[in-house]
């Protein structure tokens, strides 16, 4: 990977690290939240959150490594990058830290 990929790949999981602790939170908190996330549910347990989130970050890694570098890779970290700081910013727009 070079800088730029780096970058994207940094931020997208430091984005996946942050909704990674808000839906602990949901966790923590199924009478007031729930899980918008299909493949985990509306209440998941705390082990399948931490599962999903393991898979989702070492599967991103992969699959950008996999990528040839350039506009396909850039277009796959960018679009997920965007998907995944949307939905840390809607959890942010409800409450959750």
């Amino acid at each position: 990977m070079d800088g730029t990929d780096l970058a994207l790949e940094l931020a997208f999981q430091s984005a996946l690290y942050v909704d990674y602790r808000q839906t602990r939170q949901i966790v923590a908190h199924p009478d007031k939240y729930f899980e918008t996330n299909a493949l985990l549910g509306e209440h998941p347990s705390l082990p399948r959150v931490k599962n999903y989130s393991i898979g989702a970050a070492l599967g991103h890694w992969a699959i950008s490594e996999l990528l040839p570098q350039g506009p396909y890779r850039r277009a796959w970290q960018a679009a997920t990058l965007v998907i995944e700081a949307n939905a840390v910013a809607v959890n942010f727009s409800i409450g959750l830290k």
